[in-house]
């Protein structure tokens, strides 16, 4: 079953208080039999059996457990042999104090995967039976004696079906009466299963052992194989042998008195009443009185007491492994069950045993409501805040490296003279437009809409439209603005002023430009809005003739205009058919910086607006950083209350995925209970003054609110709250079960 060849294992190694503690240990276990690691206290025993079981690490050397060899600790490998084939019983017996006896054993079965209710049930009944407990099944077991709560480990353990029992001292905190009862009960397991044990008891030894390992300075020093030839003499204290003792009875009317006695009697009254089928005894008596029913643990034998000598035949027991089904068995640990049993319990929850941390969960989402919605307000911008061009415009930048090679404005047009794809030229144009909006008398003095940066284009069957209000234009005074100029129009105070709400009230709107470059300006006629299309641009699109008057009046010039070294027309934009081909052929011609016209104005306006909100991001991710790294201790100081839980965990079997699952399933569920609710009321409130007392119309946006940003702020709560109960769960867990153990003294 287990081959051990030249184990070794130092504390402190290469200082000077190095400690050999397992000293090139070899040894081959059988399939079953009781084996004892006996030894002085400091001997290695325990050290040992830890290491066998997957608890503690080793330096050197090889185990083969069942065919799977072990040449170095690896703590995943460790957890599953642990997990899948060992059962452990412990001195201390590390039992989970918040739940009662049955549940301790369910607890295992949900730990090693066990999903059928039936055969968990059928598992738990059995085991409970074999070692007595069954009747006392729905008891805490706080409420145990040390030896009811030792035989409730060996049932936690048995349920496994394990193949491999280890045992570590576990009469070590028992009565000579419960250390006979646990030895007689492992003793049977041997003859199914395989039983490392350790012992510094001497006759126990002796006495149970099938084979004694003496193990002294971490070496083997003697193998025996014990004949169980010695006797032991033991008289249990809790039994009332009554053939020992002188017996009358009397009956009187339907109540038989038995009276029992070694000696003579003294005087005693009792008074006995029968009340509604209960029955009231008082005993007068100066002799101290022992109440005795089915709980108890002193019994009642009809026999005589004689030398307490058991062979191994007294060793049967109805209870087998055979009953058990193996298939039932998952690779998967039940996550429902493990933690629906887990946090079923308020002392379980290690959050709720503060009260403190859950006030911090609520503030600091409270905080976190007005980051999320700061932080939104930083990236809240749409179309109307960088759309200039349409989609089919490339412009190019003159620069300083394009005028030294001799690259101006007028060489654009001696690049693209051929290209068909073109459909106009036009320098950089200052253009803004203003629009009459007073619908009434008294709103006139505050009726005038002015729009800048307005990109003039034309009415060509080339532009790809469809007109969704109005009609197209017929007369040169008639012009089409595109749904996102609507949409400026419409969303300005004054436009709201004048209760224009609605697009269709633009159509017969008048508006008059002002286009101005470096040479011409112009306050031309007034234009009537004839339609409005669904072009993506903040675009007029006047007749072709109109248009064309227009540009004429525009003029590139021939020799470039120097302002501080900087040519005028830098900027020139060309509406084309073909934005990929013209935009190749202006590279090809040599000039250096070209670009999609739509993309390159979201991109700028995108990095102005980091640029220009940077100090309040630094200040955000500041405050995030904060926050996340006071859950993070904080979690961990709350923790503390579960390290004794987490060390049992490992102990028994329990893998670090599953005790990870249950901190951030309990993560979860606290989050829903204290962090959703604060940062759901938060945001309400924020939603409320935002949408009541805005100062985006002034040109302030602290905040800002949408369904989007909530659902953002929501997973972002939930994600930083399980991150900061993974990291400190996940430290923990970096140390071994037994460093878990020693570590926090548990």
């Amino acid at each position: 079953m287990i081959k051990i060849t030249n184990l070794n294992k130092y504390y402190n190694k290469g200082n000077k208080n190095e400690n050999h503690v397992i000293n090139n240990f070899s040894y081959e276990f059988s399939d079953k039999g009781l084996y004892v690691l006996f030894g002085h206290s400091g001997s290695g025993k325990t050290t040992l059996l830890n290491v066998i079981g997957g608890m503690d690490s080793f330096d050197s050397g090889e185990i083969i457990f069942k065919d799977i060899p072990i040449k170095k600790y690896v703590s995943k490998k460790a957890d599953e042999l642990r997990n899948e084939m060992i059962g452990f019983i412990f001195q201390n017996y590390n039992l989970i104090d918040s739940k009662n006896v049955y549940e301790n054993v369910e607890f295992i079965l949900d730990i090693i995967g066990i999903k059928d209710v039936n055969e968990k049930k059928k598992r738990i009944e059995e085991v409970l039976k074999a070692v007595g407990l069954y009747k006392h099944r729905k008891r805490s077991v706080l409420a145990l004696s040390g030896g009811e709560r030792q035989r409730v480990a060996i049932a936690r353990a048995l349920a496994k079906d394990p193949k491999v029992i280890l045992a570590d001292e576990p009469t070590g905190n028992l009565d000579s009466n419960n250390t006979f009862e646990i030895m007689n009960i492992i003793k049977r397991i041997s003859k199914d299963r395989l039983v490392i044990l350790v012992s510094h008891e001497e006759d126990l030894v002796n006495y149970y052992a099938d084979r004694i390992l003496e193990i002294k300075d971490g070496q083997m020093i003697s193998d025996i194989k014990n004949d169980n030839s010695s006797s032991l003499l033991h008289k249990d204290t809790r039994n009332i042998y009554l053939k020992d003792y002188d017996k009358d009875s009397e009956t009187l009317e339907n109540i038989t008195i038995r009276k029992y006695s070694n000696g003579n009697l003294k005087d005693i009254t009792f008074d006995i009443i029968f009340k509604d089928n209960e029955i009231y005894i008082k005993a007068d008596s100066k002799s101290k009185i022992h109440f005795i029913d089915n709980t108890s643990e002193i019994k009642l034998l009809d026999a005589s007491e004689n030398e307490f000598q058991k062979n191994i035949e007294n060793f049967e027991s109805s209870f087998s492994f055979d009953s058990f089904n193996s298939e039932s068995k998952s690779n998967k640990t039940s996550f429902k069950s493990f933690f629906k049993s887990l946090f079923a319990s308020s002392k379980q929850s290690f959050i709720k045993k503060r009260r403190f941390t859950n006030f911090a969960l609520i503030i600091a989402s409270v905080i976190f409501a007005f980051m999320i919605t700061a932080l939104s307000a930083i990236f809240d911008f749409n179309e109307l805040d960088y759309t200039f061009a349409p989609e089919n415009v490339v412009e190019v930048t003159i620069g300083y490296n394009d005028i030294a090679n001799d690259l101006s404005a007028r060489k654009v047009l001696d690049a693209l003279k051929d290209d068909q794809n073109v459909i106009s030229i036009i320098p950089d144009t200052y253009v803004s437009l203003s629009l009459d909006a007073s619908r009434f008398y008294q709103t006139s003095t505050y009726a005038n809409i002015f729009i800048p940066n307005i990109f003039l284009t034309k009415d060509s069957p080339n532009l790809k439209y469809k007109i969704t209000v109005g009609e197209n234009v017929k007369a040169d005074n008639e012009i089409l603005i595109t749904e996102l100029l609507a949409k400026k129009i419409i969303s300005s105070n004054q436009a709201k002023y004048n209760s224009l709400k609605e697009f269709k009230e633009l159509i017969g709107k008048k508006v008059t430009f002002n286009i101005t470059t470096y040479d011409y300006y112009d306050d031309g006629p007034s234009y009537t809005i004839a339609g409005i299309v669904d072009n993506k641009s903040i675009s007029v699109i006047f007749k072709e003739t109109e248009y064309d008057r227009i540009i004429d009046n525009i003029k590139l010039e021939d020799d470039s205009y120097y302002s501080s070294y900087i040519p005028y027309h830098d900027l020139i934009y060309i509406s084309t058919k073909n934005t990929k081909e013209t935009k190749n052929i202006l590279l090809d011609y040599g000039f250096s910086n070209v670009d999609i016209s739509s993309e390159v104005a979201r991109q700028k306006f995108i990095l102005n607006r980091i640029n220009n909100e940077m100090t309040r991001m630094i200040t955000l991710l500041i405050m995030a950083i904060g926050i996340l790294t006071y859950l993070i201790f904080m979690i961990r100081s709350s923790m503390f209350d579960r390290i004794k839980d987490i060390g049992i965990m490992r102990s028994i079997g329990a893998k670090k995925k599953n005790i990870i699952s249950i901190f951030i399933k309990e993560m979860i569920m606290i989050t829903t209970r204290s962090s959703f609710i604060s940062f759901t009321t938060a945001y309400l409130i924020i939603l409320y003054y935002n949408t009541h007392f805005s100062l985006e119309s002034i040109g302030i946006n602290i905040v800002s609110t949408s369904f989007i940003t909530y659902i953002v702020g929501i997973l972002l709560i939930y994600l930083v709250n399980i991150i900061s109960a993974i990291i400190p769960t996940s430290m923990l867990l970096r140390r071994t079960p037994v460093e878990i153990i020693k570590k926090y003294d548990i």
